[in-house]
């Protein structure tokens, strides 16, 4: 009797063995964390914040993400919805808030790319109405205070009602906001509000 009762106990041991490799195998990927992160992400942080300064010191622009993934290839960081705060030489001038879909800054932040409903807006000053620009791309240098799309885009001074006084289209353009000088190539359409309309 005790051979078959030790013959039952080490085939029951054998079953068992079975089964939790069985479940093992199955189920490794669910349990814990996974052995290799996919698609070259190093660390992902979320409610980010980052500050970058010009060559005088000066604040330059403030970024804001509701998420930055952390690239493995050591050169960029990937922005979910990004807002930046692009601040102007004259401390009196109003900053570009600038949003989109998502982009990429660089690892130094001497270099930021915006994609997807690209959207700039800056508060009236002085004499000018408030300001917009749209377009679907857009590359910023904010400590050259230099910013460039190479995608058609619209540029829209606001009345205080919100109609537009004017509006710009080209396929390409690129403004020196140090400089204040703007440049537009490409087939360019300009459309003057006239000074007595409604």
């Amino acid at each position: 009797m005790p051979s078959a009762r030790v013959y039952r106990i080490g085939l029951a041991l054998v079953g068992l063995a079975l089964l939790g490799w069985l479940v093992w195998h199955n189920l490794s990927g669910q349990i814990g964390p996974p052995a290799k992160v996919s698609g070259g992400v190093a660390q992902r942080i979320d409610a980010a914040r980052s500050w970058q300064y010009d060559d005088r010191g000066q604040l330059a622009y403030r970024l804001d993400s509701p998420r930055v993934v952390d690239r493995e290839d050591g050169e960029h960081y990937r922005l979910e919805t990004p807002l930046a705060r692009i601040v102007d030489a004259d401390d009196g001038t109003p900053p570009w808030q600038v949003s989109a879909e998502t982009g990429w800054i660089s690892r130094t932040g001497g270099r930021v790319e915006l994609e997807g409903d690209v959207l700039a807006q800056r508060a009236p000053h002085a004499t000018t109405g408030r300001l917009e620009m749209r377009t679907q791309a857009m590359q910023i240098r904010p400590g050259d205070r230099f910013a460039e799309s190479r995608a058609p885009a619209t540029l829209i001074e606001r009345l205080s009602d919100g109609a537009p006084r004017w509006t710009s289209d080209s396929e390409r353009l690129a403004l020196d906001w140090g400089e204040q000088r703007l440049r537009q190539t490409g087939t360019v359409r300009d459309v003057f509000q006239p000074a007595d309309a409604p």
